[in-house]
């Protein structure tokens, strides 16, 4: 029960990825967004792989959990047996204390203080204002492109986390029900190895490959190959089956992290779109807000629902116990056809509020 209040504790304290991504949206212009939107995915990637527990990554969490085991001759409190995971915890928080200081000293606001002034006072403004130039009431967020660049954020992340919550249960169950039944040290360095591939790719190639194919570009090619990640799962455990977990598997397995490298470069073309389709300057906040309040959601629901659907196919045998990859295959089609509603450029930017500044001052 603890475990589930920690993670509610954690997703209602969850807002600060919205405020980096307005952050980077007030920092940057559509002439080098795309390189502030390809650090993202390399920090993520970095701080998944350091903390990871689970998958016995050797890092902060596997290395630092049940220290009393790992080095009975330096924990010998008892306190280390009833708390086996409070060292790789205090860690985690000595991180985010020093982020805090770091934050409260260094981090400058991106909204000057003016424009902030301003957009505050029009919050208690007339209705009328508000609609011209100032921060809008909710209900007027929810305009044509505010809609469709968070429907596909939400698609999204839907997929991509039912994939994420598939993978390890591919790689993890045995061969008879479908799985590959590898070792947990095999599938942390499997998803390691993904996380950091997906870092490094971004970090050196988003900004360049959006530049040459354009932002509707990335994010179709990205949604196209979801279809592409759940249809290697069942052909490769078919074939694990026939030949077992040979060197043709390892690579099969390669190539379809090759595809969720990506996949995940269409999180930063729908950034550009979402940090773009704000009817004012003054609602970026409010939109990163929504966008990241919805992706929520379907990141709540994705692993119950795909978890839960790879259960039934296993125990009905629905299209041999493959089932549940069909159906997200399905979904994965259906997201490409609304990825298709993107307009072929990103929409031009709300630069009223900016012009009005250099007006005032």
């Amino acid at each position: 029960m603890r475990s589930y209040d920690s993670r509610c504790l954690t997703g209602l304290l969850n807002g600060n990825i919205g405020v980096m991504k307005s952050t980077i949206g007030d920092l940057t212009d559509s002439s080098n967004r795309a390189e502030g939107v390809s650090m993202l995915p390399v920090v993520w990637s970095f701080g998944a792989a350091i903390g990871q527990v689970e998958l016995a990554m050797p890092l902060i969490g596997g290395t630092f959990a049940r220290p009393h085991e790992r080095y009975p001759k330096v924990f010998t409190s008892p306190f280390w047996k009833t708390y086996p995971y409070f060292l790789p915890s205090l860690i985690g928080v000595s991180y985010v204390f020093v982020a805090f200081w770091i934050t409260v000293f260094v981090f400058k606001e991106t909204i000057p203080k003016k424009r902030r002034s301003r957009i505050l006072s029009r919050t208690s403004s007339s209705s009328s204002d508000s609609h011209r130039d100032g921060a809008l009431p909710l209900r007027d967020l929810f305009t044509y492109r505010v809609l469709l660049s968070v429907s596909n954020y939400v698609a999204l992340a839907f997929l991509n986390i039912s994939f994420g919550a598939l993978l390890p249960l591919f790689l993890a169950m045995p061969l008879d029900i479908g799985g590959l039944g590898l070792p947990p040290s095999a599938i942390g360095y499997v998803m390691g190895g993904y996380g950091a591939a997906t870092g490094i790719f971004q970090f050196f190639w988003f900004a360049k490959v959006n530049r040459m194919l354009g932002e509707k570009r990335v994010f179709m090619t990205g949604m196209m190959v979801l279809p592409g990640c759940f249809a290697m799962m069942p052909i490769i455990s078919l074939i694990a089956q026939r030949w077992g977990v040979s060197a043709f598997v390892w690579v099969m397995i390669a190539f379809t992290m090759m595809l969720a490298v990506i996949m995940d470069m269409a999180y930063g073309a729908i950034f550009m779109y979402i940090t773009a389709s704000p009817p004012t300057k003054a609602a970026l906040g409010a939109t990163h807000g929504l966008s990241q309040t919805s992706a929520s959601i379907s990141r709540a629901i994705g692993p119950a629902l795909s978890t839960s659907l790879f259960s039934l196919s296993v125990q009905g045998n629905w299209l041999g116990g493959y089932a549940v990859y069909a159906i997200f295959g399905i979904l994965s089609v259906a997201s490409v056809l609304l990825a298709r509603r993107l307009p072929d450029e990103v929409w031009e930017e709300e630069e009223f509020d900016d012009d009005h500044d250099n007006n005032e001052s």
